[in-house]
């Protein structure tokens, strides 16, 4: 059996309460007439397009703790660095959002796109590296945004190769026992070469890109 995706399970706008659907139409300055939900994601809260009375559009993510304890934390740090992001980057920027310490929503311009073809195409791979391009370009002061550095990010993933060295489980393939030493400092050489100034985005994969009728590559989610 296959892990279910959490969008089969998600929650849409008029499942969230009155107070927090009112929180998010103050946001846009007019009442929600339509909403329509979007599948993709881990998140068990909403992620609802919607448009509003006066024809303003909204991309609408809302999540509570009751739902995913650690949620509504990633939320809170989205809002955080998508609201400081220049606006010139390929991003959908912040339009605001609500935090009531319980639910947790944001506001983002809402971008006409989908997301790149499986398998990958390269004239669809062509313009993401375009995007990311820009991003190396971008030199983020680092007390602005407190974000941890990549080597801070990811330091627990590149010491991998060391936790199998301690637990060397009965299971562990013969190659990589054999090439353990290798395989360390090579995690080693690879995490000093993240030392950086630039932003990286960190979760770049298919669902949190979408491609444009103006052939441009969005990146979306920016906990």
């Amino acid at each position: 059996m296959g892990m279910e995706p959490a969008w089969s399970t998600r929650i849409g706008w008029l499942d969230l309460p009155i107070h927090v659907r009112t929180a998010v139409e103050d946001i846009l300055g007019s009442e929600v007439v339509q909403f329509v939900g979007q599948r993709g994601g881990f998140s068990p809260g909403t992620a609802d397009r919607v448009l509003t009375s006066s024809g303003k559009r909204a991309f609408v993510k809302a999540v509570s703790r009751e739902l995913n304890e650690d949620t509504p934390k990633i939320h809170r740090q989205e809002a955080h660095i998508a609201g400081n992001l220049p606006a010139t980057l390929p991003i959908a920027p912040l339009m605001g959002h609500y935090d009531d310490g319980h639910w947790v929503v944001l506001v983002l311009t809402d971008i006409e796109g989908q997301p790149p073809q499986l398998p990958w195409k390269l004239d669809e791979i062509t313009l993401v590296i375009d995007a990311l391009e820009k991003l190396a370009h971008v030199q983020i002061p680092h007390p602005l945004l407190e974000l941890p550095t990549l080597k801070e990010e990811l330091a627990e993933a590149f010491a991998g190769w060391k936790r199998v060295r301690e637990l060397l489980p009965e299971a562990c393939d013969p190659w990589i026992v054999e090439r353990l030493d290798e395989l360390e400092s090579l995690a080693a050489t690879g995490i000093e070469e993240l030392d950086g100034r630039c932003l990286v985005h960190n979760d770049v994969r298919a669902d949190n890109i979408l491609i444009t009728a103006q052939d441009q590559a969005i990146l979306v989610d920016w906990p």
